[in-house]
């Protein structure tokens, strides 16, 4: 399966302070987040997507690769829990979009610590354009069932076996 590709170029370049910029940008949002990324391993930016969706009450809305979904250090499983919205596709690079007025693109969804290239824009066309790719990406993508997961995992105890957060 082809990954999806942002169509963008963003206008500033952030250097290590990317991440600390994602939770930023989550903590102020008002009404909407939507993320593509190819999983969610930094607990920050984890735990502040909860914390907009359960306690603020933010929509979020994540579109991950499947391929990488279920691995130990990803995040995604725990916010589809606490609500968030999750479907799959083949992604291979960071966006973060919040209320449709600001974007970043980038490595902030990367362990702590990880200083990934990551670029941002408040310009209404580019984040216009980058909104819409995500709409479009997030429509036909299928949806994350989760209890998939923890189906294969009681199959797997029930078997004798050791639990793995790991795809078949």
């Amino acid at each position: 399966m082809r990954h999806l590709s942002i169509p963008l170029t963003l206008l500033l370049t952030l250097g290590a302070t990317a991440q600390a910029e994602a939770l930023h940008l989550i903590s102020t949002a008002r009404s909407e987040i939507m993320l593509a990324a190819p999983t969610l391993r930094s607990q920050a930016v984890a735990e502040a997507l909860r914390q907009a969706l359960v306690v603020r009450g933010v929509a979020v809305f994540l579109l991950v690769d499947a391929n990488l979904l279920e691995e130990r250090a990803s995040y995604v499983l725990t916010l589809a829990l606490a609500g968030a919205q999750v479907r799959l596709a083949p992604v291979n690079e960071g966006v973060l979009i919040i209320d449709r007025q600001t974007a970043l693109r980038g490595g902030f969804w990367e362990l702590e610590g990880a200083a990934l290239p990551t670029q941002i824009s408040q310009d209404a066309v580019l984040v216009g354009q980058v909104a819409s790719w995500f709409y479009e990406a997030y429509r036909v993508a299928p949806v994350y069932e989760y209890t998939q997961h923890f189906d294969r995992l009681i199959q797997q105890f029930i078997q004798g076996g050791t639990p793995s957060t790991t795809p078949p």
